[in-house]
């Protein structure tokens, strides 16, 4: 069996002492195990040699084993222990104070009858003392009471076979014992003196740690109630020889009396042990003793009442009196066995309806667990053995009817899950807990199964632990699909990941060369028609992030940052961004932004503003007339914690009550007819949704159709630290000092892409060299062992034929010297996370991804290329880098042409007016995609809102009128 497991080891017989020694068990722990014991012995003895003894085992079994519950009484048998026990110590006490105060009234019940001893008394209320401290651990004044009693009853029986003419009888009051000539005398009689040793001798024996020596308690207490019962009838039939012993004294009616209640209380002191514990029994039997047992007590006694009392009133003589007694017991007898009968027939119909409910239940239980291929088993830690269902047998590939054990219940799992299955059943039977564990199993035939296992302890009414109970189920086909989904996860990850490569590739090279063609002298047409290419890919380049934004929340690659975030900012640049939409549709673009809301907060800004945008633009989008309002407030969770909350209300169409429960899942629209009439992909909503809970928070809906639509943001709110004074980050924004020209190794397979780089690299001032993989520059690469200087950067593209970006990077930093420090950028058309982090592990120092902006390349290769420039004296300018003088020049064109754009409106035709206003849009565009890296943030922000400003002029009727607005207010920065 396992080792590892303890079983509970069988009961040892071992001397009981009578005081605790140091390290001894407990009196009730020492008395449950001496109970154990003997039962081990008896039932032993009576499964032992003959036959009949067998027979006799489970008769034993259930009438001479005594629970350990018995040592934690009922209720019922507390009352009638303690009512005894009171009954009996008032019953005395008034005996003893008639005695005092001459009252025969409480010495004897009636005049003519015997009075109650003072010893018998002082028995009497010994032993109510003795049985009202029974349930105490400490025996040691029970014994002595109960010793007291048994010495009385046998001093006075040994003075009447001696024949002595004074006993312990006459120690109390000898005067008035003997006063009245004319009443009975009122010496102890014969049977009170054996009922008092009976009543000491069952007190000790009921307090005893083994169920031999209470079987003896309970039968002197049952022969105790026969010999008062007898009495209590005699005086009740007036039947002398009843209650009198031949020439002796005869017993007291209220002695009789007390000690019968006596005897009651030692009863039930052990109610659950010998032929006593039926009584109590909640099956049939039990209730066919409390049923019968007053009718067999009475019944007879008023029958014999009425015979005698009809004989002493003449009303019929000897002869017809037994008749009618005969007569009277055999009907009242035919009447108890016939209820009995009944009784016992309707019990056995409902034993029958209950069992067949029971077979019925487990049938369908093995039906249950057939069907959904669940099985169970039971370890009995007392015992050691296990128990199993027919399904588990079935579901481990075992023959049903086979009874394994522990261990080979461990073997059929598999080798590597084996010991962490077995110290989870260990743990269990150590601490009582549970498990939930999914395990590998194999088949006798050998065949893999996956199981998972729940199992919960049992314990048994003193706590500790009796038994472990488990369930398996056969999650085999769940498991395999679990796996056939992961699989088809990163199937499709990689799918996306190189679909995103295969999509950028190409719009790099439509968005790159668009920038390119708008960046040289076009007609205004041309120049229209390239906004239109760069804008119609802008579009779609966007779609393609939304798509792969979805792809990336499914796969848990979508990173949340934790950074310092200006929510107020944040918002006007959002506000700003869908005013001229909103404008173009004549509608008011409200904001309500606290002003006590704290100024810096921890958040992913990035993710914020793309929520925020994605519910202005659906407001806008779906708003025909009326306003869209963004507000800005605290709040607080259900359990008291701030929280940001922002709102975007419209007064737009609304959504139906039965679509909003959809109207967050992916490629769902309100409406079919919403895509026809509104366009769009329906991903923004669930995009939005996903990211909120990413940064713990949630968007709620509130819509009525035809009334508008609020959608309420809630975000977590931690107040960021005092920022810095100087920034922070690996990599700077702007280059450190002027930009030189450098030599570039571009390696980079496609050749649209090779033209397109080479072309802004050389409008940048930079020479070129291209190769076509990874290992033609691992060849190049090796020319910087003996020129240090023939490159100073390389863009490195990642997927290409024969050698990819990744091994090739790893090959040149493997060369050492300058081949280890030379930067290298990652040119990449991924957009997950962990394949950037993946370039750098290879040794990147860079990323850039694609479409390539000129801005962006010019921006990675400032930051490797600019030459450090020391601190200039206070009265010296810095010189700017040749890439910085660029931008100035194209800052002082740009507001010269916009001013000249400007003017040119008023008289321009209308065929000239979108022209001109497409060239002014390209013109905000580029300023917005540039002023960031010199630092101009607010040109940057001011760029971008008029980007946005024009083209949603442009499509006005009035875009003449209402043009030079945006187009005026970017010129007035710029100059």
């Amino acid at each position: 069996m396992l080792a590892e497991i303890p079983k509970r080891p069988p009961p040892q017989a071992r001397a009981v002492h009578r005081r605790n020694a140091p390290g001894q068990a407990a009196p009730s722990e020492r008395r449950r195990r001496t109970i154990e014991v003997n039962r081990s012995i008896m039932i032993a003895a009576a499964a032992n040699g003959h036959p009949r003894r067998r027979r006799m085992a489970s008769a034993f079994e259930d009438i001479y084993t005594v629970p350990t519950r018995h040592l934690r009484q009922s209720p019922t048998a507390v009352r009638i222990r303690l009512t005894a026990a009171a009954f009996g110590a008032v019953m005395g006490t008034l005996v003893l104070f008639g005695w005092a105060a001459g009252y025969d009234s409480l010495t004897r019940i009636f005049p003519k009858l015997s009075a109650m001893n003072p010893m018998t008394a002082i028995c009497v209320i010994l032993a109510a003392a003795a049985l009202a401290l029974r349930p105490r651990p400490d025996a040691r004044w029970i014994r002595v009471l109960a010793s007291l009693i048994v010495a009385t009853g046998a001093a006075k029986l040994a003075q009447l076979g001696l024949g002595l003419p004074a006993g312990v009888d006459q120690l109390l009051f000898p005067d008035q014992l003997g006063r009245a000539v004319d009443l009975p005398p009122s010496r102890m009689a014969p049977n009170t003196a054996f009922a008092l040793v009976l009543t000491g001798g069952a007190l000790i024996a009921s307090g005893a740690r083994n169920a031999r020596a209470i079987l003896l308690s309970q039968a002197a207490s049952i022969l105790i109630i026969a010999i008062t019962l007898f009495a209590m009838i005699g005086y009740i039939l007036n039947l002398v020889a009843l209650y009198e012993v031949r020439t002796f004294n005869a017993m007291a009616l209220h002695a009789a009396i007390a000690l019968f209640s006596i005897a009651a209380g030692i009863i039930s002191i052990n109610p659950d042990v010998g032929v006593v514990r039926i009584l109590g029994d909640k099956g049939p039997a039990g209730a066919l003793a409390r049923n019968l047992l007053p009718f067999v007590l009475l019944v007879p006694v008023l029958v014999g009442m009425l015979r005698v009392s009809g004989e002493s009133f003449g009303f019929y003589g000897t002869q017809h009196g037994v008749a009618i007694q005969v007569f009277a017991n055999v009907l009242v007898t035919f009447a108890l066995l016939m209820s009995s009968i009944v009784a016992l027939h309707r019990s056995d119909q409902s034993r029958r309806a209950r069992e067949a409910a029971v077979a019925r239940s487990e049938d369908r239980y093995r039906l249950a667990e057939r069907i959904g291929r669940v099985g169970h088993w039971r370890y009995d830690f007392e015992t050691g053995t296990v128990d199993w269902s027919d399904e588990l047998r079935v579901i481990c590939g075992l023959p049903v009817g086979t009874e394994p054990s522990l261990d080979t219940a461990f073997d059929l799992y598999h080798p590597d899950d084996a010991a962490a299955a077995r110290s989870v059943v260990e743990q269990a039977l150590r601490e009582g807990c549970g498990w939930d564990t999914t395990r590998r199993i194999y088949r006798p035939d050998g065949e893999l199964r996956f199981i998972r296992s729940h199992g919960a302890c049992e314990r048994g009414e003193d706590g500790a632990v009796r038994a472990v109970f488990g369930v398996f189920v056969d999650v085999t086909e769940l498991e395999l699909a679990r796996q056939e989904a992961e699989a088809a996860t990163a199937s499709k990850a990689s799918f996306l990941a190189n679909m995103s490569h295969e999509i950028r590739t190409p719009m790099n090279g439509v968005l790159g060369f668009s920038e390119l063609l708008l960046d040289t002298e076009l007609a205004s047409e041309q120049r229209r028609h390239v906004t239109l290419i760069r804008e119609s890919a802008q579009a779609l380049l966007k779609l393609l992030n939304d798509i792969l934004d979805i792809s990336k929340i499914d796969a848990g690659q979508l990173e949340i940052a934790e950074e310092p975030f200006n929510v107020r900012h944040g918002l006007r640049q959002c506000i700003r961004l869908m005013t001229p939409m909103a404008e173009q549709k004549g509608l008011t673009l409200r904001a309500a932004l606290d002003s006590s809301f704290p100024s810096d907060i921890v958040v992913d800004g990035l993710r914020l503003r793309q929520i925020v945008l994605n519910l202005l633009g659906n407001a806008v989008k779906f708003t025909q007339r009326g306003s869209v309002t963004v507000s800005l407030g605290e709040g607080a969770d259900m359990n008291g914690l701030r929280t940001i909350v922002i709102k975007v209300a419209d007064t737009g169409v609304g959504i139906a009550e039965e679509r909003m429960a959809a109207i967050f899942d992916a490629f769902v629209q309100a409406d079919i007819s919403i895509s026809r009439r509104f366009g769009g992909s329906g991903l923004g909503l669930s995009i939005s949704r996903h990211l909120a809970g990413l940064m713990g928070g949630a968007i709620a809906l509130e819509s009525k159709l035809g009334r508008g639509t609020t959608v309420t943001l809630t975000l977590p709110l931690t107040e960021a630290p005092a920022r810095a004074a100087t920034g922070d980050g690996l990599l700077p924004l702007a280059p450190d000092g002027p930009v030189r020209s450098g030599s570039i190794l571009l390696v980079e397979d496609i050749d649209i892409n090779q033209e397109l780089v080479t072309g802004m690299l050389g409008r940048l001032g930079h020479r070129v060299e291209v190769v076509s993989n990874g290992e033609e520059a691992l060849h190049r690469a090796a020319r910087l062992t003996d020129d240090p200087d023939a490159w100073d950067l390389i863009l490195m593209d990642v997927q290409m034929p024969v050698m990819d970006g990744l091994t090739a990077t790893r090959a040149i930093r493997a060369l050492g010297g300058r081949a280890r420090t030379i930067p290298i950028v990652a040119l990449t058309a991924s957009a997950f996370a962990a394949e950037i982090q993946e370039c750098r592990d290879a040794g990147m120092d860079d990323h850039l991804a694609k479409p390539i902006a000129i801005l962006d390349l010019a921006a990675a290769v400032a930051r490797w290329l600019a030459t450090p420039t020391p601190v200039p004296a206070p009265a010296e300018d810095v010189a700017m880098s040749s890439l910085a003088q660029r931008f100035a020049d194209r800052c002082r064109e740009s507001a010269h042409r916009l001013a000249t754009i400007t003017a040119a409106l008023p008289e321009a035709a209308a065929d000239e007016v979108d022209a001109l206003l497409a060239e002014a849009q390209a013109i905000a565009h580029i300023l917005a995609g540039s002023a960031g890296m010199f630092g101009a943030d607010a040109l940057g922000s001011l760029a971008s809102a008029s980007e946005e400003e024009i083209k949603a002029v442009r499509e006005r009727a009035d875009a003449r009128a209402a043009a030079p607005r945006p187009i005026e207010a970017l010129a007035a920065a710029l100059g």
